[in-house]
């Protein structure tokens, strides 16, 4: 593209069409037809476990989205995993190992491994006590799957799992 005097509004315009991928209905790399807003679910299977030596996590996240036969592309899953501390957390940090004691709503995600099917391992120690998994995924144009708020008493709550270590 070349560039004159006066253009400058113009060739702003078309970089950031370029840039966010508009000219072609694309959105990280995913051509949209429709415009995707439903955020995708996320589910542990009844194999995830929470031992003394260390977690094994597994789930499927599935998104609707509006792409072939409604089906959209999830593209990334994070956890959030807490140790629950009277009516404080301590959260599970990315480098392996559990945060001061916070708020419980001041959440630390980490990353899982893979998408639709996702598993999420860790060898350490655990303390005895009660813990919380809040898995949350991301689809191909950004819709974020929202943590739901529930009971503290409920097994699990929609996509929030307690675990007990004994």
């Amino acid at each position: 593209m070349v560039q004159q005097a006066g253009d400058s509004k113009d060739a702003a315009a078309y970089i950031s069409r370029e840039a966010c991928g508009s000219s072609t209905g694309a959105v990280n790399g995913v051509k949209a037809s429709c415009r995707d807003t439903i955020a995708p679910v996320s589910t542990l299977s009844k194999r995830s476990r929470f031992t003394r030596r260390g977690i094994t996590l597994r789930g499927v996240s599935r998104d609707r989205g509006c792409g072939k036969n409604g089906a959209g592309q999830v593209a990334q899953v994070s956890l959030a995993i807490s140790r629950r501390v009277g009516k404080r957390c301590q959260w599970l940090q990315p480098k392996g190992g559990f945060s001061k004691t916070r708020s419980c709503t001041r959440k630390t995600y980490v990353p899982a491994k893979g998408t639709a099917r996702w598993t999420y391992k860790l060898k350490a120690k655990l303390r005895k006590g009660t813990y919380a998994v809040v898995p949350r995924a991301i689809d191909a144009v950004g819709n974020r799957e929202k943590p739901v708020r529930g009971s503290r008493r409920a097994k699990h709550n929609h996509n929030r799992y307690l675990f007990k270590v004994r």
